[in-house]
């Protein structure tokens, strides 16, 4: 799975697509304001679409890439590959990470809630791959053995 992660490239690529987590995580355990969900001023306004930026950003560069090295299917695995960053990187943390970390962090302490807050990121990241990884065997290897098949 982190077997093709070996340059800074390859990390700044597997990474940029969670950067809204990981300012949300960080924002949400107090050790920074970056990422408010709900701006109140135009510092945090500008702050928060500059990460949704980097995020979205990583997202295109993810889809750009496996569109350029996947010669057999190259415009399904690149938009099989950006629909699942999307939601797991962009959608699901936009929509329900604070709640999920408020909830968390009534009952446990700081340190705690900042675990917790990283917790619930590896657990994004890791469904995330593993839907990836899922529905690209399944649909791009799949239709391409029923075009080999069809000839």
């Amino acid at each position: 799975m982190f077997s093709n992660l070996r340059t800074t490239t390859d990390w700044l690529k597997f990474l940029m697509p969670f950067a809204n987590e990981f300012a949300n995580v960080f924002t949400q355990a107090g050790l920074t304001t970056i990422y408010k969900h709900h701006p109140t001023n135009m510092y945090e306004t500008l702050s928060k679409a500059f990460v949704d930026f980097i995020a979205l950003s990583g997202i295109v560069w993810n889809v750009a890439f496996v569109a350029s090295t996947n010669k057999s299917a190259p415009l399904e695995s690149g938009m099989i590959k950006g629909i699942v960053l999307l939601v797991f990187a962009f959608l699901i943390p936009n929509l329900f990470i604070e709640d999920m970390l408020r909830m968390t962090c009534k009952w446990v302490k700081n340190f705690a809630c900042k675990k917790t807050g990283i917790l619930i990121f590896g657990v994004l990241i890791i469904a995330g791959l593993l839907a990836m990884e899922t529905v690209s065997h399944h649909y791009v290897e799949g239709r391409l053995l029923v075009q080999k098949n069809e000839k």
